[in-house]
């Protein structure tokens, strides 16, 4: 009997201790940044704040992230995969067929990973240290961009024009349509948006370039 009674009080002993915790995926650890990070801004987010949303101690995040800044760089990196993928995903040997589908890759992955989108874009704060480092995958697309813009004008399918100009010119148009589409949706947005932006973007570029050799 006394027996039984023992290992009944060890077992709900067993029960009451904390569980061990295991450090979260890198996707949940991101959504959990992004959240933290995007209601409350760069200064007033804070290491602790991710951790409870987590159901973490600070402790355990801070053994990998020592900073503020390190975890929300961290989060950037893993937002930015998906622009890389957005790269990849172009199959198109023409250089302008490919910044057609990079362009369409890009407003597509922003649909569906909305506050990924916004956490690349929330602005910045002066308190963050320097250097404020793009993450990987946005450089990555970016150049990419940038390569693509670069044949269309040499091949002379765009005006001749600096090339870093007419890439952000894009590049804001791409911006543009994205934050519309996942930030002000009080308008119905028709769903060919995203390939009327950019192909009157492209076919504007085509008329200066034509109206040029005239």
């Amino acid at each position: 009997m006394q027996q039984t009674i023992g290992i009944k009080i060890a077992t709900m002993n067993n029960l009451l201790l904390p569980k061990p915790q295991t450090f979260p995926q890198k996707t949940e650890l991101a959504k959990a940044t992004y959240e933290v990070f995007l209601s409350r801004g760069y200064d007033e987010a804070t290491i602790q704040a991710v951790a409870e949303r987590l159901r973490l101690s600070p402790e355990l995040l801070q053994q990998s992230y020592s900073s503020k800044y390190e975890l929300w760089y961290a989060a950037l990196c893993q937002a930015s995969e998906g622009l890389q993928q957005a790269v990849e995903a172009v199959t198109a040997k023409s250089p302008l067929e490919q910044l057609h589908q990079a362009c369409l890759a890009f407003v597509e992955w922003a649909k569906k990973n909305p506050d990924a989108y916004r956490f690349l874009t929330m602005p910045r704060s002066d308190s963050m240290p320097e250097p404020d480092e793009p993450a990987p995958g946005v450089i990555l697309f970016r150049v990419q961009m940038q390569r693509m813009v670069k044949r269309c004008i040499k091949e002379g399918i765009f005006a001749q024009q600096p090339v870093e100009a007419a890439t952000q010119g894009l590049w804001c148009a791409l911006h543009g349509v994205s934050d519309f589409l996942i930030n002000i949706r009080r308008i119905p947005w028709v769903p060919e948006l995203p390939e009327v932006v950019i192909a009157n973007y492209v076919a504007g570029m085509q008329k200066r370039s034509s109206s040029t050799e005239n």
